[in-house]
């Protein structure tokens, strides 16, 4: 993450102010090829700061130009040659700013994603080795916590198989109880859709409600329970 923010903060508009000065090789195909990337990014009909935050949408689309990095080292060094004043503006301000920002925003990052990191433990604790159904279309956050990188997760399903009577009898033999786990988040509208859309689904199914985790004051787990019986 604080390689994101880093190359959001010097590569637009900084490195690419050096990609404009470079007059290296092939600089004019450099040059066009560099604000042709940054262009479609630019226009790109998707806003992540709308979906996840101006903080997290920032370094969400900011690694879209890592490609990028190459061509600015090659024009900084060019260019710094050109213009030794600059050697003195990157000793003694930018590298002393990385040194201060990068632990500052370790430690901000930590704070920030830490309730998450929890919630997943918390969950996978509980019921890695039970049968657990969720969404499994990627409209939602689930896979955020539920994922071989918080446990083995032994028997899961996507909830739109308990819909189908055959699945839904199958996976009820195969366990006593069954349980869904899904995430809800108020930080945008499209998140509070998707998540309501599957709330729905499931009244439909008769699940009752089991279980809740809090992450913070936008975001929450809820954990909902199908007896057999």
């Amino acid at each position: 993450m604080s390689l994101y923010l880093i190359i959001s903060l010097i590569l637009i508009p900084g490195g690419y102010l050096f990609l404009l000065l470079y007059r290296g090789k092939a600089s004019k195909s450099i040059t066009v090829s560099s604000s042709l990337f940054i262009a479609v990014y630019i226009l790109y009909n998707y806003s992540a700061i709308d979906f996840s935050g101006w903080l997290k949408g920032s370094l969400l689309t900011s690694r879209f130009v890592l490609p990028l990095i190459p061509f600015v080292v090659l024009a900084l060094g060019e260019v710094i040659d050109r213009k030794p004043f600059l050697h003195s503006l990157i000793f003694f301000i930018l590298v002393p700013f990385s040194l201060v920002l990068i632990p500052i925003s370790q430690k901000v990052f930590y704070d920030l994603y830490a309730p998450h990191e929890n919630a997943a433990k918390y969950i996978a604790n509980k019921y890695a080795d039970q049968q657990v159904l969720y969404d499994q279309s990627g409209f939602t956050n689930i896979i955020r916590y539920i994922n071989p990188l918080s446990a083995s997760w032994t028997k899961i399903a996507d909830i739109k198989e308990i819909g189908d009577n055959i699945n839904r009898e199958r996976i009820l033999n195969d366990s006593e109880s069954v349980y869904v786990i899904i995430s809800e988040s108020n930080t945008s509208q499209e998140k509070f859709e998707r998540a309501s859309s599957v709330q729905q689904y499931l009244d439909l199914l008769l699940f009752t409600a089991f279980d809740s985790v809090r992450i913070d004051e936008t975001n929450q787990l809820k954990i909902y329970k199908l007896h057999s019986d």
